[in-house]
């Protein structure tokens, strides 16, 4: 039986019906193909040779994995494809301990929905990086329509659910949950580092700890080490860690929010950040920040926001004329200043 449990509180969100390559889209219900044809079960579609399918039972792959380990033989970039992309049908995939789901620059992974594809795993280590994580990023590649969830292993001091340091890695309508089998661990979500033209669309993230252990720090996504990350439309949650929980910090990167919801709540005497940014540029758009300690950390002289709830206190460490506040608001819908 598996270790985990969690129950996936979020409404299902919609597919992207655009095309993956000759004309295959999805959609809420199935995959489509260009002939008008349409598929509602896991069984293997019709794939051009760009593409493979991973399902519990007779796909090519069984394992996403697998797929990835033999990317060869069904990937030939460069010359007959520009793309390639990895479909995974519906299911649970659960994998060993310690093991890691490694994308490649310009091959696609795509799940059936964030409600049917869950990608589950057991990795975690001393230190932050990619040793840490469940799937690692790449470049000119996409994690869409799917959830993740990295439980963690004893005793790892460092369990992050999705890591990237390459350029232009997207990742869409996915729900990424970390943190909750983790005993003594700093959890992250997602972590974008040093990698620019990075985008996240319509994600979720939930970092906590609700097991009872003592979690020292609950990160939701951190653009850390002068990456360049835009994040449109995305709810991220921090809580539960007896020292630091914040829902998105950036730190020495340039980091744009447009309608983002992040909310941090502290379990222990420290504190929580919904939005916190240090040494870097931030821009907040059309977004909502709360949190039981600061909403909002204000840590260089080049931050903008406008049109924001700032439900909780400011921190304003460099008060600055360039740090601009336009429309901001608290949960009273009352003005409030950066």
């Amino acid at each position: 039986m598996s270790r985990y449990w969690l129950t996936l509180f979020f409404g299902s969100l919609v597919f992207s019906s655009s095309a993956f390559g000759a004309g295959i889209g999805v959609n809420p219900t199935g995959i489509s193909f260009p002939d008008g044809s349409f598929q509602t079960t896991a069984a293997k579609p019709p794939l051009p040779p760009s593409m493979a399918w991973v399902a519990t039972s007779g796909g090519d792959y069984s394992s996403p994995v697998d797929a990835m380990t033999h990317l060869s033989d069904w990937c030939e970039l460069g010359s007959n494809a520009t793309r390639c992309t990895l479909l995974i049908a519906p299911g649970t995939y659960e994998l060993p301990i310690d093991q890691q789901l490694l994308m490649h620059q310009g091959v696609d992974i795509v799940g059936m929905g964030t409600e049917s594809t869950q990608i589950v795993g057991h990795v975690g280590s001393a230190t932050l990086g990619e040793n840490s994580a469940l799937i690692l990023g790449a470049a000119e590649a996409t994690l869409q329509d799917l959830t993740v969830i990295n439980q963690g292993v004893d005793n790892a001091a460092n369990v992050t659910a999705i890591y990237n340091k390459h350029w232009a890695f997207s990742i869409v309508r996915v729900k990424v949950y970390v943190g909750l089998w983790a005993n003594s661990a700093d959890t992250y979500g997602i972590v974008n580092e040093g990698a620019l033209d990075v985008t996240f669309e319509d994600v979720t993230v939930n970092s906590s700890n609700v097991s009872g252990s003592s979690s020292k720090k609950c990160f939701g996504i951190w653009n850390r080490g002068n990456g360049k990350l835009e994040i449109n439309y995305a709810r991220v949650l921090a809580m539960g860690c007896d020292d630091d929980n914040t829902a998105i910090q950036n730190t020495e990167g340039i980091l744009r929010l447009v309608n983002v919801s992040a909310e941090a709540q502290f379990a222990g005497s420290f504190r929580a950040f919904a939005v916190w940014n240090t040494q870097g540029t931030i821009t907040i758009v059309d977004s909502t920040l709360k949190s039981t300690y600061r909403s909002l950390g204000i840590g260089s002289a080049s931050d903008t926001i406008i049109n924001t709830q700032l439900d909780g206190s400011v921190f304003d460490a460099f008060p600055s004329p360039s740090t601009q506040c336009r429309g901001t608001y608290d949960d009273n819908l009352v003005k409030v200043d950066c």
